[in-house]
């Protein structure tokens, strides 16, 4: 049991009989063997507690698939930053390049520094005065 013989055992229980007195002796035994019920089933429970953690860790092949998807994930990642940055400069490139049209000049923007072509021609206001000679 717990390393005690049978001489120790017999010393022990004389020594109880004569502290506790044999009318109290019933009512402690069944004390003792409350407390060692009690102490069976926590060590019970502790035991399938073990035993349901143990069950709950994952497979080696769910281990193996977890670890497949990160590393691909990790050696994807640069090659989707490229992409990316590739894309960021396309578009970039689209604003500043002009489209269509005369080198240096985009559709729609109007310099304010050169006349109208259609105004060139015409003579400024007040034209009917004589030039003075």
């Amino acid at each position: 049991m717990l390393g005690i013989g049978w001489t120790e055992f017999i010393l022990i229980a004389v020594v109880l009989l004569i502290v506790v007195g044999p009318k109290h002796l019933p009512a402690l035994f069944r004390k003792l063997g409350k407390i060692t019920a009690e102490f069976r089933a926590a060590s019970r429970e502790l035991r399938n507690q073990i035993e349901l953690e143990g069950e709950d860790l994952e497979s080696p092949k769910e281990i193996m698939r977890d670890l497949e998807r990160d590393v691909l994930r990790t050696v994807n990642q640069p090659y989707a930053e490229l992409q990316e940055q590739e894309r960021e400069i396309r578009e970039d490139l689209e604003h500043t390049m002009p489209v269509g049209g005369p080198l240096g000049e985009v559709p729609g923007e109007a310099d304010s520094s050169e006349p109208n072509k259609a105004d060139a021609g015409s003579e400024p206001e007040g034209g009917d005065e004589e030039k003075p000679g």
